[in-house]
């Protein structure tokens, strides 16, 4: 076998790379950020292919910029797969955001990729020296086709290694990523340290393996024999330390969710019980007019017997706007959204902001009338202390309820003032009341139930106009949503 051999050999094991490295970044991006659809997933593996393997072809460019093409096609593709291309215009802020979860999955691909060639680096020192026992190429040209034939073999069993080192890592990072991971930029700077690490560690050993002098090359592996299983196992540990700090994130966010999970659960109770004081009060109301009622009709017959009829009417009119107070100006169709309704509504007269109702309960949409209620009292509530920061007479409330085909649209427009902070993760508004601990849980609830009807919330921001709108789809069949 002669060189044009191996280096043939080594052009098919370069171009298998290409081929295995894309696949394994896919994998990782399935993992960390899944892809649903299926036509966008080949999509981005033709894309990032492409792009890797023009790089190949391209002789004599500097290393820095494949990588540089390969980070932009990344990026690229991550914005048209999520549509994040779409929110451009939102500010840098949002964009960077956007570009969090992207960058991690390069740093954790090129980290992997470094560990794997160090792992393959030295695992095959022995197979290597197993192979060129008793080869001379100093003796004739039988010795050197010999040499030529066991590298290209060598090159060969170094791709396998590589490829072993590199799908065990990335399925055990499947095995142990149990959901999409959603961090912020904190998040993925603590998740990316050994990363970085990891690959600056490749890079310097890739420097020092082979150094020439002035006489003679100065070869890593003869000169330090022990450094064939010390370098392995400081990419193993560098891999150990990577997978343990992946493991603590999502323990941590598993306990920052049963948290959440637990002040929602406290926060619907709270609500649960302010409608029970509500309704409580509206029939405590009701009971006490009607013991009065026969008071009243006794009097109105006595004021008909002496013929003072002026009385009583004025006495009648009394009775009347006595009556009104416990009446219901605004009717959904449901009890429940009725009480909630209209007691908004008093709020906000008292607080003297218009308020305005377009809603019909859908009543044969398999809807839980107490999931709707949570949805309205905690957006009007927050309506409610939205307008109580606006001054003079621009504060208002529009409520819309209204049925879109198979789906329930409802939106709440409110004024404001001043500008929200939104939470990177879960894209929801920074409440600013003292307690932190509770903030964002209102509209937490509102997406939980939003999900359970196969629905979703959306914010929007309009010329000092916080728009809010909760789409579900309905459940006529009656099918127990959980």
């Amino acid at each position: 076998m002669t060189k044009e051999h191996y280096e043939m050999g080594l052009y098919i094991v370069d171009l298998y790379e290409i081929v295995l490295q894309i696949l394994m970044f896919i994998w990782l991006w399935e993992i960390i950020a899944p892809i649903r659809q299926g036509k966008k997933k080949w999509s981005v593996f033709i894309c990032l292919f492409s792009v890797n393997l023009a790089s190949f072809l391209w002789k004599g460019h500097p290393v820095w910029l494949r990588h540089l093409l390969f980070v932009l096609a990344v990026l690229s593709c991550y914005m048209a797969v999520s549509g994040e291309y779409k929110g451009l215009k939102k500010g840098l802020k949002h964009n960077l955001n956007t570009l969090v979860t992207p960058v991690f999955i390069i740093l954790l691909f090129y980290n992997l990729n470094a560990l794997s060639f160090l792992m393959q680096l030295g695992s095959y020192q022995p197979i290597e020296r197993l192979l060129l026992t008793d080869i001379d190429t100093g003796r004739g040209m039988e010795d050197i086709v010999q040499y030529y034939h066991q590298v290209t073999i060598g090159v060969f069993i170094q791709g396998i290694v590589y490829t072993f080192f590199f799908v065990t890592m990335v399925a055990i990072l499947s095995r142990l990523v149990k959901r999409p991971l959603q961090m912020n930029g904190q998040d993925m700077i603590f998740l990316s340290v050994l990363n970085i690490v990891g690959r600056m560690f490749a890079l310097m050993i890739v420097d020092i393996v082979v150094v020439p002098g002035t006489q003679e090359m100065f070869y890593l592996f003869e000169m330090r024999t022990e450094m064939a299983w010390k370098i392995p196992c400081v990419a193993l540990l560098l891999f150990a330390g990577e997978v343990s700090a992946i493991y603590i994130y999502q323990r941590y966010h598993a306990l920052l969710q049963e948290r959440e999970q637990h002040f929602m659960e406290k926060q619907q109770v709270h609500a649960m019980k302010e409608r029970m004081e509500e309704v409580e009060h509206f029939y405590d109301s009701i009971c006490r007019m009607k013991h009065e009622m026969r008071n009243h009709l006794t009097n109105v017959k006595g004021l008909a017997v002496n013929g003072s009829f002026q009385e009583m009417e004025q006495y009648v009119e009394k009775m009347d706007k006595s009556l009104n107070e416990f009446g219901l100006e605004l009717q959904t169709g449901n009890a429940v959204t009725d009480v909630i309704i209209n007691d908004r509504k008093k709020q906000a007269d008292r607080q003297k902001a218009v308020f305005q109702a377009e809603f019909a309960y859908p009543k044969d949409a398999g809807f839980d009338a107490y999931d709707i209620g949570i949805i309205l009292s905690n957006l009007l509530q927050n309506a409610l202390e939205a307008c109580e920061s606006v001054k003079g007479d621009e504060a208002f409330i529009t409520l819309i309820g209204k049925r879109k085909k198979r789906f329930f649209w409802i939106e709440v427009v409110n004024s404001f003032c001043g500008k929200p902070e939104f939470d990177s993760i879960t894209g929801l508004p920074v409440s600013t009341k003292e307690e932190h601990a509770l903030h964002g849980i209102g509209l937490s609830n509102v997406k939980y139930v939003a999900e359970k009807y196969m629905g979703d919330l959306e914010i929007q921001i309009e010329n000092n106009e916080f728009h809010v709108m909760v789409l579900l789809q309905e459940n006529r069949k009656g099918i127990h949503i959980l």
